[in-house]
């Protein structure tokens, strides 16, 4: 959804919402963004290879291991986090 459309299909939810609600206050501005699509699984594998082959930035590791959990990838995430606490 483009921000226009987006925008222009909140107003018109206000207008039509308005009759029964009288008090609204001020809503924010909502904007919607695209999703990733790719698979999780698929993302974690070449971003293990990474690892494998030595990166070993904060962030990375940080994010490597919140993603092992995710997909439950139980021995893998334990050796990552422990790596991430090592750089700490």
């Amino acid at each position: 959804m483009t921000g226009r459309l987006s925008k222009y299909l909140f107003e018109e939810m206000r207008k039509i919402n308005g009759i029964l609600v009288t008090n609204t206050g001020r809503i924010p501005e909502v904007a919607a963004k695209n999703s990733d699509k790719t698979d999780e699984g698929l993302t974690y594998a070449k971003l293990l290879d990474k690892y494998r082959l030595g990166e070993a930035g904060t962030d990375f590791l940080k994010n490597l291991t919140l993603m092992a959990i995710r997909i439950n990838d139980k021995p893998g995430g334990t050796k990552i986090a422990n790596s991430y606490i090592q750089n700490l």
